[in-house]
Order: C-alpha cells, then sequence, then structure tokens
C-alpha cells in the first residue's frame, strides 16, 4: 500500500493559528518576545517528563475492524449513479434546481441551478429540506417556506414561494471485490483478491499501530504538560506570543478590509471577541508546549539533522496539497516553513524521548 505520512499533533496546532493570517500580517509596530532570544534553561522553573507511566492501548487489529477498513475502502471507490425510478427518501442526496421569489421579484439570497443537496444534511434548512421528501424525480412544483435569518437577511421571517425542479438522486455504485476490480487498482500491485486483503490487512495494521503509539505519546505529554511551571520569564513569552498572534487576526481582518466581527463569522466563529478568545486558547497551548519541548530537548542534547529536516519539509509540501515543495516555500517563505519544520521535529523527538523512557 502506498505511505501515507501524518503531521504531528504540534504541527496540527501551528495549522490552527495559521487559520487568520500569516506573520507577515503581523503589525510592525508591536514588540514582540522572540523565544530564540531568551535561555531556555531560564523558562522552566520545574518539569516531569522521565519515568512518567500511561496505558498502552491493544494495537492488534480485529477481523472487524480489517471488514469495516475493507468495506470503507470500497465506498470510497463507489461512483455515482442517477436514479430517476423512485421518490426522494430522507437522507437522499438530489440533483435540483430552486428559485425563491416574493410575488415577481427573484430572490438571490436562496436559488440554486444544477445544484446537490442531501436531506437532512441542513445545508439550508431542515423547513425546506422536508418538503423534498415524496418528491419525484423531473417534477416541477412550487413550496410556501419562511426563510430563516441565516438564509436572508432581507427576507428572514417571511414567506416566500420556492419553485423546484427535481432533476435526479445520486446514489453510490459500490464495486464489488473481485480479481478484475483489484487489477485496476493503483494502491499496489494485487493482482488478485487475497493478495489484495493480505496487503491491504497489513496497512491497516501498520495504520493502528502507528494511531496506537500517537496516542500513547500524546498521552504521556499531557502528563509531562500538567508537571510544568513556567518562571517569569517563560510566562512572559507565552503572554506576547498570544498577543502577537490575536494581533495577526485583528491585521488580517484588516487587510481583508472587513469589520472583525465579520471576518470571524467568515472564519466560523460567533464574533471577534469569540475569535480572539480562541486564538488566545490555542497560542498559549503552541507557546507552553514549545517553551517545555526546547527545555527538555536542551536538556537532553536533542536535535535533527540536514536530512530529516528537508524529508520533512517535504512531507509537509505534500501533506499541505503544494504541488511541489518550491511552491510552498514561494506561498509561505523560507523563515515560517524553518520554525514549523523545526518545531514539529523537535516536539516528536522530545515525545519519543519521554515515551522510551517510560516506567
Amino acid at each position: 500500500m502506498k505511505k501515507t505520512a501524518i503531521p504531528t499533533l504540534f504541527f496540527a496546532l501551528i495549522l490552527l493559528l495559521s487559520a487568520c493570517g500569516s506573520q507577515n500580517e503581523t503589525p510592525a509596530a508591536q514588540d514582540y518576545v522572540q523565544l530564540a532570544d531568551l535561555d531556555i534553561t531560564q523558562c522552566v522553573s520545574a518539569v516531569t517528563y522521565k519515568g512518567l507511566s500511561t496505558e498502552k492501548g491493544d494495537a492488534a487489529l480485529t477481523d472487524a475492524e480489517f471488514e469495516t477498513g475493507l468495506n470503507n475502502f470500497l465506498t470510497v471507490q463507489a461512483s455515482d449513479v442517477q436514479v430517476t425510478d423512485r421518490a426522494v427518501k430522507d437522507g437522499d442526496t438530489v440533483s435540483l434546481s430552486y428559485e425563491a421569489t416574493d410575488g415577481n421579484k427573484v430572490i438571490t439570497d436562496f436559488w440554486q441551478d444544477n445544484a446537490e443537496l442531501t436531506i437532512g444534511s441542513g445545508s439550508t434548512f431542515p423547513e425546506f429540506e422536508n418538503v423534498l421528501v415524496g418528491k419525484s424525480c423531473g417534477e416541477d412544483f412550487t413550496v410556501n417556506v419562511t426563510l430563516p435569518e441565516s438564509v436572508s437577511k432581507d427576507y428572514g421571517g417571511k414567506a416566500v414561494t420556492v419553485m423546484v425542479q427535481i432533476d435526479y438522486i445520486v446514489e453510490k455504485d459500490v464495486p464489488k471485490l473481485t480479481d478484475d476490480f483489484v487489477k485496476t487498482l493503483d494502491v499496489c500491485d494485487c493482482k488478485t483478491v487475497d493478495e489484495f486483503k493480505t496487503a491491504y490487512r497489513a496497512y491497516l495494521q501498520k495504520s493502528k499501530e502507528a494511531y496506537m503509539e500517537s496516542t500513547y505519546k500524546s498521552d504521556l505529554w499531557d502528563k509531562v504538560m500538567a508537571t510544568a511551571e513556567l518562571t517569569n520569564t517563560g510566562v512572559s513569552y507565552v503572554d506576547s506570543f498570544c498577543r502577537q498572534k490575536q494581533d495577526e487576526c485583528i491585521s488580517a481582518a484588516e487587510n481583508a478590509g472587513a469589520p472583525l466581527d465579520d471576518f470571524a463569522v467568515s472564519k466560523g466563529y460567533d464574533d471577534g471577541a469569540a475569535l480572539l478568545a480562541a486564538v488566545k486558547e490555542s497560542a498559549e497551548k503552541q507557546a507552553r508546549t514549545t517553551v517545555v519541548m526546547y527545555y527538555i530537548a536542551k536538556a537532553e542534547g536533542l536535535s535533527y539533522t540536514d536530512d530529516e529536516y528537508y524529508d520533512a519539509v517535504d512531507i509537509y509540501a505534500y501533506y499541505l496539497g503544494y504541488d511541489s515543495t518550491a511552491d510552498m516555500i514561494n506561498a509561505l517563505g523560507v523563515e515560517s516553513i524553518k520554525q514549523t519544520v523545526g518545531d514539529s521535529l523537535i516536539y516528536d523527538k522530545v515525545q519519543t524521548l519521554v515515551a522510551d523512557i517510560a516506567a
């Protein structure tokens, strides 16, 4: 099976904090504390990372897990089939067109042409989706519904008429696992069902082992962080980092020409205060983790090689969806990548050390 690199939790946390914008959007006038300028040995007053213990889960793949994984794999390979000979049911995905009107005026907030909608998903609103159940494909009809304010600010709470045409229902045609199907797969060089099952079971087994090991290390690290106490110097860095990340969000909103509340809503938050609170929470966790991991790395003489660094850069370029490492460097900048990848490598090494010397 093809190998897929999984980034560390620390890298995932960094990605969460990048939602507001890049470091280039930080207001230049601010004077933030840089960890590189501090003596890391003076940032932590106490931390326990040796001899910790936590339960390690069973990494053996069960037959039930294998069957579930195999079924999921086949489902992913399924192709869409257009069905027109039955009525729409709850949970169906349908292709349809609809247009809301107020008298002779089209309401542009609620119309779609040849769009796909899954009934019950809430992607529109329940009242509209519910009236589609029982309708036939190819049928043109009108319904009267009340548009919620989340759909239309101008017509929220008002009764409107919606003209609807359902074209077809989308069903999944899940392939059967046969020798001929196996030969079409590019994930392995298997020729028979038995060969594929053997290879896929091995892949799932390795995946579960990696997941259980990652969970074990993460649980141990949570215990490390629970014992960590920072000095005033360490706390000053954490506070500065939180302020920096919040300032980046504010700056990103300004660069987008949007009020902070509107910018926050576009990111999935209720308002600007909720966004800044979430950013502070994530930033504080990342900053504390950074201080403690570099403190332990310094104490234990941990570092990474150039080869490890460049391999990790290639992995992250792939994970982030760039066509090449060069494209990622051009988009994010060399210094940003050095910091992110370097932190992630040190985090991995510190986590591995803590696991190796666990009780």
